[in-house]
């Protein structure tokens, strides 16, 4: 369902304009799916599945608490039960943090690989528009009212 509605709003926030332009040029709604729309929603796909991707990674570790005896969290609530357990739940933690953490790495440089364009785009962690809505300063009342 988190990667379904990814797309959905991927496709979704494509600009109308960059659609209008593509049929402007002759292509067919076959070719703005695969040209214009679909390189423009990567960026919101990859977002879907590495959300997906860490989050099945969390359930399989929560799965031993719920009675499945198999899945990362074996180690973790097998060391809960006991009186020592600071070693095996310590590196059953790390372990399940490492591999949610490696799968996310792997998925953003995938998305490198497949779209340098949004990774280009995407300088800093805190988008454009916010620097500038942020770092812009007030004119002074003189020039607005025309004094």
């Amino acid at each position: 369902m988190l990667l379904f509605r990814n797309i959905v709003t991927g496709l979704r926030e494509v600009p109308q304009e960059v659609r209008d332009a593509g049929r402007g040029m002759g292509l067919t709604q076959r070719q703005i799916l695969t040209r214009i729309d679909l390189p423009l929603a990567v960026p919101a796909i990859f977002a879907g599945l590495r959300v997906a991707t860490v989050t099945t990674i969390s359930l399989a570790t929560v799965a031993a608490i719920v009675g499945i005896n198999e899945g990362l969290g074996v180690p973790i609530f097998d060391a809960i039960q006991r009186v020592n357990f600071k070693t095996e739940f310590i590196a059953a933690a790390v372990l399940a943090i490492g591999l949610a953490w490696i799968a996310d790495l792997l998925l953003v440089l995938l998305q490198r690989l497949v779209a340098p364009w949004a990774a280009r785009r995407r300088s800093s962690l805190v988008p454009r528009a916010v620097v500038r809505a942020v770092t812009r300063r007030p004119r002074p009342i003189s020039t607005v009212r025309g004094a």
